[in-house]
């Protein structure tokens, strides 16, 4: 990890109850691994993102409720430093990762990628070299779709490299040094961007950055209840957040290979 990441970690959890009792609970999420097509995909029972990932999205709940990036509705605790010009580093007080950090836009302005967004992030994933930068989608699993920001999470949390494909995952690998050979490849491809996800990590002086086109966020098994399941970044690697006791008990393969077709393009 970052030393400056690790630094500025370190200070907001012993400064905040909520975060630092948050990050100790995930010594206590469960993992059961299934076996799907041969790929080991991995569910993590961790009730504490149902804030995330069951957030009501559509336009009037979002016009409804104070934006929880924006500096004058973050909680006093939650400390915060400049990034890169236009961005500020938080800490995410629900975490997925061992390490979770959130770089949210200094302004209010939506989650819509362009060129300059990737430039932002090829820039995020070389200051923070050897760390995982990812980005969700305004319908592919942002939890804040009308508020831009990436997230920062430690690499070796994955069980498996983001570039390894799932048979039923479909992406796309861009590697390279050149910053703008990438950028150029990236603009090259064809998807909504709505409906992407995105990694991006800086090693070995080049870049790798992975796009996992989408053709919808959520499963039929989402809205009819049958199964919780609300797909984010993370999750297209084969890491499954679960935050129901019974779809954690539940779900096989069968079922994981179903919802991950339904939401890869």
């Amino acid at each position: 990890m970052n030393q400056k990441l690790t630094d500025f970690f370190d200070r907001q959890l012993s400064s905040w109850p909520l975060a630092s009792a948050n990050y100790a609970k995930l010594r206590e999420v469960e993992i059961r691994t299934v076996e799907v097509d041969g790929y080991p995909v991995r569910l993590h029972f961790n009730p504490a993102r149902a804030v995330s990932s069951q957030a009501k999205l559509d336009p009037g709940s979002i016009a409804a409720r104070p934006c929880f990036l924006c500096h004058s509705n973050r909680p006093e605790e939650q400390l915060s430093q400049p990034l890169l010009e236009r961005y500020t580093l938080l800490v995410n007080p629900f975490p997925i990762c061992t390490r979770h950090f959130t770089v949210a836009a200094s302004q209010h302005e939506p989650q819509d990628f362009d060129s300059s967004r990737l430039n932002d992030m090829l820039r995020l994933a070389h200051a923070f070299e050897g760390e995982t930068v990812l980005y969700n989608g305004a319908q592919a699993g942002a939890s804040a779709p009308d508020h831009f920001h990436f997230q920062v999470v430690n690499t070796d949390w994955f069980h498996m490299p983001v570039e390894t494909p799932l048979p039923f995952v479909n992406r796309i690998v861009l590697q390279g040094k050149n910053p703008a050979a990438i950028t150029r490849d990236f603009g090259s491809l064809h998807f909504n961007t709505v409906l992407c996800n995105l990694f991006c990590r800086y090693e070995d002086h080049q870049w790798t950055l992975v796009v996992f086109p989408r053709k919808r966020h959520r499963p039929i098994q989402f809205f009819d209840g049958s199964f919780l399941v609300s797909p984010g970044a993370i999750d297209m690697t084969g890491n499954l957040i679960i935050t129901r006791r019974d779809d954690f008990d539940r779900l096989e393969a069968e079922d994981i290979a179903d919802i991950y077709r339904q939401v890869s393009l």
